[in-house]
């Protein structure tokens, strides 16, 4: 083996005997290495000045050299949809894997991992991308340099789309990957090693691999379509946080009735703070002098931050209409018992504030959700309830019997 070092960061690089640093053109090998190594004296001593120096004996302000080689296409990257969903350009003809195929593992892996659109990101001159197997990657740049700082920008993506009709999840720390795009074929490659990536290196299991005799597609005119929607909302209602729309419906399908409510209940603080300042502050004047009389005590008694008053003043005002203030003030007042009892609020009230919610984004932001409603309803005002395989109908629950079902007395007796 062969021995250099950089004489920048003091990073020791081996190649094989027969490599010859001269012709070999790597961009990511810095070009400053030397066949002169100075192997480093002990934890103690640190790279400084091109040597190896004691940490005794470094400037009190010194940090570690970085390498000047740069990262190449570094990014954030993050799954929109299960495996087995993929977005796919309108004018590209459609997967066609045969059984053959997909039994001895011969299918074209990289595939999924090819870029299918972009989407033009806010302060960034760099687009994000997606894949075609629903991958969402966007630079990690100045502009994106932290984790925090991509997930914000991600869930706003997805919190557009999800307004637009495209049922998905909202990613977190735990699911926000690390990668990059590949110098050759434009591909999206990423470091965790999940189902996803499993299906990109053709490691993926049979029982896994079944799923693509019957891919499901979104077309890329469909994602655009529910992108453009989506930010259309977020646009006029400018303080409103998607992710949290995103969450409270994930909620609410699996029945975790204390997250969907807390979570819907933030949507519903914002979209009122929105009405409060940009409609009925800046209206007050032309309303009723009831109304501004009611105002002016509600800020003398400095009460006039609640909002359970300010919902009656916007129903008063005609803001929000009576089946509206009765689901946000039954959902205000389970969600107080919930943080403050811990007693769950009924689906129903859940369900009530979710649709109650769906007509205030629809109606300030002049936009129809009407994708979203399809996809999260069986009827009008009625949520698409989850139920567990094999239950039939909550009502069957008033018609049961147990005659077999143990019982401590039938245990006892069993036993003696």
């Amino acid at each position: 083996m062969k021995h250099y070092q950089d004489i920048e960061t003091g990073k020791i690089w081996a190649f094989e005997d027969n490599f010859d640093i001269q012709k070999y053109a790597n961009r990511r090998i810095p070009k400053n290495l030397t066949k002169f190594v100075k192997e480093k004296p002990s934890e103690e001593h640190f790279w400084y000045s091109s040597d190896w120096v004691h940490m005794s004996d470094l400037p009190t302000d010194y940090e570690e050299p970085l390498s000047s080689v740069p990262i190449y296409n570094p990014a954030w990257i993050t799954f929109l949809f299960p495996v087995g969903v993929y977005v796919w350009p309108d004018d590209k003809e459609l997967l066609d894997i045969s059984l053959e195929e997909i039994e001895s593992n011969r299918y074209n892996f990289s595939l999924f991992q090819e870029i299918a659109t972009t989407i033009d990101l806010e302060k960034s001159d760099l687009p994000a991308l997606i894949s075609h197997d629903g991958s969402l990657a966007i630079p990690m740049c100045s502009t994106f340099p932290n984790a925090s700082d991509a997930l914000h920008t991600i869930n706003r993506i997805e919190g557009a789309l999800f307004l637009g009709g495209l049922i998905l999840e909202s990613t977190n720390h735990k699911s926000l990957e690390c990668g990059n795009l590949s110098e050759a074929g434009q591909k999206i490659n990423s470091y965790i090693v999940s189902a996803h990536n499993r299906f990109r290196t053709g490691s993926a299991s049979l029982s896994e691999r079944i799923i693509l005799s019957s891919p499901n597609y979104i077309m890329v005119s469909i994602l655009k379509s529910a992108l453009t929607t989506g930010f259309n909302v977020l646009v006029k209602i400018t303080n409103l946080s998607p992710d949290f729309i995103v969450k409270g419906h994930k909620a609410l399908v699996a029945w975790e009735l204390s997250d969907a409510l807390s979570n819907l209940w933030v949507s519903i603080e914002q979209i009122t703070s929105y009405l409060w300042d940009t409609l009925f502050l800046p209206n007050l004047s032309y309303f009723d002098k009831k109304i501004e009389s009611k105002y002016v005590k509600l800020k003398k008694k400095k009460c006039d931050w609640k909002i359970s008053e300010r919902h009656q003043l916007l129903k008063e005002t005609g803001y929000i209409n009576s089946s509206q203030l009765q689901a946000l003030n039954t959902a205000r007042i389970k969600r107080n018992k919930l943080v403050h009892n811990g007693e769950l609020p009924k689906f129903e009230v859940v369900e009530d504030l979710w649709f109650s919610l769906l007509a205030l984004l629809e109606k300030y932001s002049n936009v129809s959700l009407c994708e979203l409603r399809n996809r999260t309803s069986i009827s009008f005002n009625k949520f698409n309830k989850h139920y567990p395989p094999g239950f039939a109908d909550e009502r069957s629950v008033n018609n049961t019997a147990f005659p077999e079902w143990p019982t401590e007395a039938r245990t006892k007796a069993g036993s003696s």
